[in-house]
């Protein structure tokens, strides 16, 4: 938390370990605690890690191939449905032996 009074402008401001006392320390911005550290290192090696770009890889080849099945169904609908009404006439009009 960062500090607004006057005097402490900018400081960043940590509670004590009785924080229902509702008292505020300061400590110098150059300061770090160890979960800080610890928090740190972590967001560092995760902007490091490319690990997940295979799968962004993947997602966008699976995307791709997705929607070239859709626009390939698409543009086949209009002669299906043609072929599919004149072979429905062609039925319509056929006897069975009579």
């Amino acid at each position: 938390m960062i500090c607004g009074s006057s005097a402490l402008r900018g400081a960043i401001v940590a509670p004590h370990a009785n924080y229902r006392s509702r008292t505020f320390c300061t400590r110098n911005e150059n300061e770090f605690t160890m979960s800080e550290h610890i928090m740190f290192n972590f967001i560092a090696s995760w902007l490091r890690d490319e690990s997940g770009a295979v799968t962004v890889d993947w997602v966008v080849l699976t995307a791709a191939v997705v929607g070239l099945g859709l626009a390939a169904a698409a543009s086949a609908r209009t002669g299906v449905v043609t072929l599919a009404s004149k072979i429905g006439q062609g039925v319509e009009v056929t006897s069975l032996g009579e």
